[in-house]
């Protein structure tokens, strides 16, 4: 196993160190290693972080329209409850909130892989 040195700033490593603390870390070379090569792993990091969160809104929102009676779509019948039309609305509403907070280099990277109008059609047009 190889060894790689870096030099870093007194503001660099204080701001690692800080980030250490806040995951419960105490060695900077194994933090380095999982905040490096986490963001490579789809299960790990905060982008598997941000996808639990999802699923579970979306989870919970969709227990929260099943018990006030709410459906998917007006023309179904109760218990003809599409879920995933559902899901995937709440999922579309979830991502143009987050697109109009951002400034417009993160709106310009978001656009090369969902075109916004075409989400805000889909959900005018009733899916």
């Amino acid at each position: 196993m190889g060894t790689l040195n870096i030099r870093l700033t007194v503001e660099e490593e204080a701001e690692i160190r800080q980030r250490m603390a806040l995951a419960g870390e105490k060695q900077m070379g194994p933090h380095i290693k999982r905040v490096y090569f986490g963001n490579l792993k789809a299960h790990e990091g905060p982008i598997a972080d941000l996808k639990r969160t999802g699923e579970l809104s979306v989870y919970l929102l969709g227990e929260l329209a099943k018990k006030a009676g709410v459906r998917a779509r007006p023309d179904k019948h109760e218990d003809e409850l599409d879920e995933n039309d559902l899901h995937l609305r709440i999922m579309i509403l979830l991502y143009l909130m987050v697109y109009e907070s951002v400034d417009s280099t993160m709106r310009a990277w978001a656009d090369r892989y969902l075109n916004k109008d075409a989400l805000e059609t889909f959900l005018k047009a009733g899916g």
